[in-house]
């Protein structure tokens, strides 16, 4: 595999072209207007598509794709991630077994397997990401998932990316994300994905928490803001049935992801409901968005659609109309 360091400065160039444009239609066309050779260009996409910077189209092999940096470095590390994950995981097992001795004291007694603990923290970052592909690689089942936005959009797609090697396999999952995936380019694209590969994916309002649930069994649960998040490892069957519990009803109130129709026309009735109730509620615009996850902006076009479609020429006589037409339930 050919080494960053190795890379010559015209293949940066064609990589920050593509990057540009989105995507290289054209050898030639590309050659041309960098004033490149076109052999040069064809062994400069070669090389960067060894390296994982460009991908091939799936839908058309003639278009040559962007992948960003920390993609393909997710995508060159993960074999090493893996063994890293796995070693831990080795020495885990190694000091539970000698800690028990320790406690005990019966230094000749044969000691049983160390029982994983009921609960525990995962480490971030290529730990967690090795756990993942580990249970989803053990997973013979099902896989259910709760998953809120995340910012990072490459750490978004790459989370993501961690499922389709259970689907491929016919393992079932189902996963529920957030409205405001509809209206996100690379979210619908990864969605598009997970579809077409026989996933099932439906979007609420919001999504408070991650949650991950193998086999009905094994569960991850992350609480916390991205940039601060605690993740924790479940195997309390007590628990993991309370999580099951909570995932299955938000999945009957969400709605069903048409890969033929993105964006928020399914969702339109689930989010004027949610929006109504905030307004009601006496929420601002700003915290309506923050609490349903989307900018200002957007915000501010749907509760304009509501107040139009109620006939309302204010917030409160929205709230009232929609009290009045069932669009909200007053306690």
């Amino acid at each position: 595999m050919t080494a960053l360091s190795a890379v010559d400065q015209y293949v940066i160039d064609i990589y920050c072209h593509a990057v540009r444009h989105g995507m290289i239609e054209s050898l030639d066309k590309t050659a041309l207007e960098l004033g490149m050779d076109p052999g040069q260009v064809v062994a400069a996409i070669n090389q960067l598509m060894d390296i994982g910077l460009i991908i091939r189209d799936t839908c058309n092999p003639t278009l040559y794709l962007p992948i960003g940096p920390d993609v393909a470095t997710a995508l060159l590390t993960y074999p090493m991630e893996r063994e890293i994950y796995q070693r831990r995981e080795f020495i885990a097992r190694i000091k539970g077994s000698f800690g028990t001795l320790a406690q005990s004291g019966a230094l000749n007694a044969n000691l049983a397997p160390a029982t994983p603990a009921a609960i525990e923290r995962i480490d971030g970052g290529a730990v967690l990401k090795g756990f993942l592909k580990e249970s989803g690689d053990a997973c013979e089942k099902e896989i259910i998932v709760l998953q809120p936005y995340i910012e990072d959009e490459n750490e978004f797609d790459d989370l993501l990316q961690c499922f389709h090697v259970p689907v491929d396999r016919g393992i079932r999952l189902r996963i529920v994300l957030p409205h405001r995936c509809r209206s996100h380019l690379r979210s619908r694209a990864a969605m598009k994905r997970l579809i077409e590969a026989g996933a099932e994916v439906r979007t609420i309002s919001r999504v408070p928490q991650s949650l991950m649930v193998f086999d009905g069994e094994l569960s991850v649960l992350g609480c916390g803001a991205a940039d601060d998040c605690v993740v924790t490892r479940v195997r309390a069957q007590d628990v993991v049935k309370f999580l099951i519990d909570h995932f299955l009803h938000l999945w009957d109130t969400a709605n069903p992801v048409d890969v033929a129709e993105f964006g928020y026309a399914e969702a339109a009735d689930s989010l004027q409901q949610d929006i109504a109730k905030l307004m009601a509620q006496g929420y601002t615009d700003e915290a309506v968005a923050r609490r349903l996850g989307m900018s200002v902006r957007t915000c501010r076009r749907h509760i304009a659609a509501l107040m139009g479609s109620l006939d309302a020429v204010s917030r409160f006589q929205a709230g009232v109309r929609a009290a009045n037409s069932d669009l909200i339930e007053l306690a």
